[in-house]
């Protein structure tokens, strides 16, 4: 998307090719409804960059337009980035672009924001603590295009604060055609807001309804076109821990940080600065629909000791953040964040990275299992987190069972039924995953859930009932085992041990049953050529999970399954 703040704005377009081969790439120049003012095919050098001038933004008859550029290739086999200049004034600002929607990954489902928003949208005088030249006068602006083939409409909400209390007031709704791209005529939105000569800040809020291709820009802009301040559109999804990638208070520096509570509710969080060495964490309240705007500075230069101790040394000029809820880093919030690295000596501000925390992988314990007919067994869905903490989601996943007819699933616990192969699979559907935001899609997370799943055996009904059947030697020799049923010399022999329904376990591995006279055993099997051999010892030890080297120097129970 792009547009003109004023007459001498222009553009440049840059493609930086990651592959080995050179790659064609067409351009298109649109205007605010989507038709083409101008068309290029560039190629791209291998593992190179080509720089394309705008110069159709010169000569548009509109002052917004869209940027389509089109390859055959892998997702991020092209690089596209882009700026809107004017040198004359020392105005800049990025060209947002939006990749076309991609599938979600294995196991998790899209999640679709009704809201987004634009945070810490600056208007009227400059607050003098930003150390403006005198003077200096702000007016936001909000740009939204329509990038898919559809129409989609747009209802904007005006929320700021007022005397402590967040106030807010709704706008016309807008309907945007496939490909057209809008700016909001901010100075007039105000107005009818009943803010034409507010100063200070603002949040918008644009309601889609769950409707997708959206691509929007914001910030603000001073009346001499030097200072723009570039605000980031984030989804309102809840989700977990967000992390700011960095903040500065050195060399003229700061980090102006914006918070929004959407909720119904009152929310505390801990806000979280990580520097070299250490971390230093805030707790902060915000009412429903509040908004907390500060400086980074004002904590590092105010900061006492926190709840544990921990203080800001002096000389501290750079970290990260976090916000996370007070309970635990998993849980879940619903804020939006933006952040921005501005210099008034330099007239720059950068915007800040955004991470969200969130599951990298899941899986289902044990993995594989066994269950006897009639029996019960207890499988898990863990996930493994960004952070490196691993949290158990059994309890509110779905369960499903591949044949309910050998076993079926409920919150994890497995029943057997009869005897057979099954797999069960769980899944989640309300946590985020890990991502990182850099560019200007807004979503945090994109996507949430999970799932794993675990290949079971049921195990046939067997009978087991001699533990003490030895073959006899000559006098003095030590007894050894023989297999029940064995017709030859076999003498000491009593029916005190019986074990039901024993879980078919896959051969070579170790499962613990318990007899009927209530004894644990480890018992080990073996499958070679179709004879499955089943063989139990008292002796409970193992070594990595391995139990068959005790189990062959004693055992009291053996059977033989298709053996002839």
């Amino acid at each position: 998307m792009w547009w003109k703040q004023e007459k001498n704005v222009t553009g440049f377009l840059t493609l930086a090719n990651t592959t080995p081969k050179a790659m064609n790439a067409t351009i298109q120049i649109e205007d605010n409804l989507g038709a083409v003012l101008g068309s290029h095919i560039i190629t791209v050098p291998p593992q190179g960059m080509t720089t394309l001038d705008l110069l159709e933004l010169q000569t548009a008859a509109t002052k917004e337009g869209g940027i389509r550029v089109t390859y055959v290739g892998a997702p991020d086999a092209l690089l596209i980035n882009g700026g809107l200049e004017d040198v004359g004034v020392g105005y800049s600002a990025n060209l947002p672009f939006a990749a076309p929607e991609r599938t979600p990954p294995k196991g998790a489902h899209a999640i679709i924001p009704q809201s987004f928003t634009e945070l810490g949208l600056m208007t009227g005088q400059a607050d003098p603590y930003m150390s403006f030249p005198a003077g200096t006068v702000f007016t936001p602006y909000s740009m939204v295009r329509n990038v898919s083939l559809s129409p989609i409409m747009v209802t904007p909400t005006l929320w700021w604060m007022q005397g402590g209390v967040p106030t807010s007031f709704r706008l016309p709704s807008i309907r945007l055609l496939p490909y057209q791209t809008y700016s909001l005529d901010m100075p007039s939105l105000l107005a009818s807001a009943g803010l034409k000569d507010f100063s200070g800040s603002l949040n918008m809020v644009l309601d889609t309804q769950g409707q997708t291709g959206l691509l929007m820009a914001a910030g603000s802009v001073d009346q001499t076109n030097t200072y723009v301040f570039e605000v980031a559109s984030r989804g309102v999804v809840k989700s977990a821990g967000k992390s700011l990638s960095y903040w500065s208070t050195g060399n003229g520096d700061d980090t102006m940080v914006t918070i929004w509570n959407p909720a119904d509710e009152e929310q505390t969080f801990i806000f979280r600065l990580v520097f070299a060495g250490g971390h230093y964490d805030d707790l902060m309240t915000l009412a429903p629909r509040a908004t907390a705007m500060f400086d980074i500075s004002d904590i590092v230069r105010n900061a006492g000791a926190d709840a544990e101790g921990n203080i800001i040394p002096p000389g501290t000029q750079e970290g990260s953040a976090k916000i996370v809820g007070i309970e635990a880093e998993n849980q879940h919030i619903l804020l939006a964040v933006d952040s921005g690295i501005y210099n008034v000596r330099k007239a720059t501000c950068v915007q800040s990275c955004l991470t969200c925390d969130g599951t990298t992988s899941y899986w289902v314990a044990l993995s594989p299992f066994g269950v006897a007919v009639s029996s019960q067994t207890q499988e898990n869905l863990q996930a493994q987190w960004n952070t490196g903490a691993q949290y158990n989601y059994t309890s509110n996943s779905s369960w499903s069972s591949s044949n309910t007819s050998v076993a079926t699933v409920q919150t994890g616990l497995v029943q057997g039924v009869s005897p057979g192969s099954l797999t069960v699979s769980g899944g989640t559907s309300g946590e985020p995953v890990y991502a990182n935001y850099c560019g200007p899609y807004p979503t945090c997370p994109i996507f949430g859930g999970g799932s794993g799943s675990a290949p079971g055996n049921v195990g046939k009904k067997v009978t087991i009932v001699s533990t003490d059947c030895f073959h006899t030697g000559a006098a003095g020799d030590t007894p050894y085992f023989a297999s029940w049923g064995d017709p030859n010399n076999i003498s000491g022999c009593s029916l005190t041990e019986q074990i039901d329904d024993f879980p078919a376990t896959p051969a070579g591995s170790c499962v613990q049953v318990t007899s009927s006279s209530g004894n644990t055993k480890n018992c080990w099997q073996t499958n070679v050529n179709g004879c499955l051999t089943t063989t139990c010892a008292a002796d409970t030890r193992t070594v990595n999970g391995d139990c068959s080297q005790f189990l062959d120097s004693t055992p009291e129970i053996v059977t033989k399954v298709g053996c002839s």
